[in-house]
């Protein structure tokens, strides 16, 4: 007896529907911005003000230098030389009037940007949400049946969220890093174009093994992702078959099963965090490089003479804002790779054609009543009824019968419905449609009485 429980029970509770969500073979970044047409304008201005937090961000180095100018080299600083003012303090007051000036925009840039990247983020969360719900609920039967709900449920919701996490930080700080590389190198390039050449070495490094490591995380997301749908799938079909599982006694069993993908999700998280929180030792490696080549060869330089000690503290200083920042690249890349494949999830599943097309057109208005029902106007009445086919949902005005024909019932006078049911009729119950024999017998007993 318990042989056959069992056996009754696990295609109840155990993931029949083994196949998995579609992958879009399409670049996701590419899908993206297709799918965003409608917020672009918000897309372009955000990235303005993303580039403009960068220029003000990059502008204390200069300052500094410019303050370290004045100081050594007293009345002919470029200061003095800009200004006309040949005082050192009211040259170092002007400096700090320009800080000032420069910090204040910084933060208001920066204030503007992330509130834009945030609302964009969170527009296209729900717009993506909703265009998928609206896709998945137009697909035939079938395809649910081959599906999860649990899977279904995690591309939903959580790769909807995962997108929505890199853009909400992840966008602004790839624009950024972007934008400090130009800003800096443009700097470089105007003081002194040798040490931009040996400062810029560690670039192609940073980049190579940024490359290589996206290579190699993308499939250990895609893993991720799939033990996320997973554990989602199982958990879904747990809670939802919880009084299968009581009626049964599994409730160890499916501890188990919840604690193995589990397991499985961690086990594939754990390898995208070993790989991942490798690159950043490795960049540092690179950052030291440059850091070391600038100091020495400008160094050198500023000893003989032939570079200002100004423009020797900006470079130092502008090394250290070329090359730190690529440290967080590590943890952008991480959260890129993490979206990319999410999208790849979400565009994979509005890529799946329905096998039956839905009607194009609908009713403006639906039926006040079910087919078959009491209260549902009679197809023969004397006035023209509009009539709602529900096989196809189209609407169409019923010909009006002759004055002739038999009048409507009372009930059928009074009701508010003006639809007629042309689809195939529905069987009524014995109680509306026919009258029981104890009725009969009691009416025409009745009768006989009267």
């Amino acid at each position: 007896m318990l042989g056959d429980r069992r056996s009754l029970y696990r295609p109840v509770m155990s993931d029949l529907a083994g196949t998995t969500i579609p992958v879009s073979p399409t670049a996701p970044l590419r899908e993206l911005w297709r799918h965003a047409r409608r917020h672009r304008r918000g897309v372009i201005l955000a990235t303005i003000f993303s580039t403009l937090n960068k220029a003000c961000d990059v502008a204390p180095e200069l300052l500094i230098g410019a303050a370290v100018d004045v100081v050594v080299n007293k009345g002919q600083s470029f200061v003095g030389r800009l200004f006309g003012i040949q005082d050192r303090f009211e040259q170092l007051t002007v400096l700090a009037v320009i800080t000032v000036v420069v910090w204040l925009a910084e933060s208001i840039t920066e204030y503007v940007a992330r509130v834009t990247w945030r609302n964009l983020a969170q527009t296209l969360e729900h717009d993506l949400r909703m265009e998928a719900y609206a896709h998945v609920q137009n697909l035939e039967m079938a395809y649910f049946e081959d599906r999860s709900s649990g899977g279904l449920m995690a591309v939903l919701n959580d790769d909807v969220n995962q997108l929505e996490r890199f853009l909400d930080v992840g966008a602004h700080d790839i624009i950024t890093t972007a934008m400090n590389v130009v800003f800096v190198g443009i700097t470089f390039a105007v003081i002194s174009p040798k040490l931009t050449v040996l400062a810029f070495l560690p670039i192609p490094v940073i980049i190579a093994g940024s490359l290589l490591y996206q290579k190699r995380l993308q499939p250990k997301y895609d893993a991720v992702r799939d033990a996320a749908g997973r554990i989602a799938d199982t958990l879904t079909n747990n809670l939802g078959g919880i009084a299968t599982i009581k009626a049964f006694t599994a409730e160890h069993r499916e501890v188990e099963r919840v604690r193995a993908d589990s397991q499985h999700y961690r086990e594939a998280n754990n390898d995208a965090i070993r790989l991942s929180t490798a690159f950043i030792p490795l960049i540092r490696t690179a950052i030291l490089a440059g850091f070391t080549m600038t100091l020495l060869f400008g160094g050198r330089a500023a000893l003989r003479g032939t570079l200002d000690v100004g423009l020797f503290s900006v470079l130092v200083y502008m090394t250290q804002r070329l090359l730190w920042p690529l440290t967080r690249l590590g943890e952008t890349l991480d959260l890129y790779q993490r979206a990319m494949a999410s999208s790849r999830r979400i565009f994979g599943l509005l890529e799946v054609s329905p096998q039956i097309a839905p009607a194009r057109t609908s009713c403006r208005r639906p039926c006040a009543a079910r087919c078959g029902s009491t209260a549902c106007a009679s197809p023969t009445g004397p006035r023209a009824a509009r009539s709602c086919t529900a096989s196809t949902s189209t609407c169409r005005r019923a010909r009006p019968t002759p004055s002739s024909a038999r009048p409507e019932p009372a009930r059928a006078r009074s009701s508010s419905c003006s639809c007629a049911c042309t689809s195939r009729p529905v069987a009524r119950s014995p109680s509306t449609t026919t009258r029981s024999p104890t009725s009969r017998s009691r009416r025409s007993a009745t009768h006989s009485a009267s």
